[in-house]
């Protein structure tokens, strides 16, 4: 994946394991909006068990567009 921009690489990111935890979170009949919670701190760069966002400045365009 090194040939894919660090913005979409990091959108791939965030979005499979919003995916990952959006399975979990319904399968154990949980708020969604838990699981998106935990899905960003786990793809945040304060927590290193998952590979992290590259730049912490792509949050902030994605946050922005969002």
């Amino acid at each position: 994946m090194n040939h894919l921009p660090p913005l979409i690489h990091d959108l791939g990111l965030i979005l499979i394991l919003a995916g990952l935890t959006t399975l979990i979170f319904k399968k154990l009949r949980q708020p969604l909006v838990l699981g998106y919670l935990l899905a960003g701190l786990l793809v945040g760069p304060n927590i290193n068990l998952f590979p992290t966002v590259t730049d912490i400045g792509n949050i902030r365009i994605w946050a922005d567009i969002g």
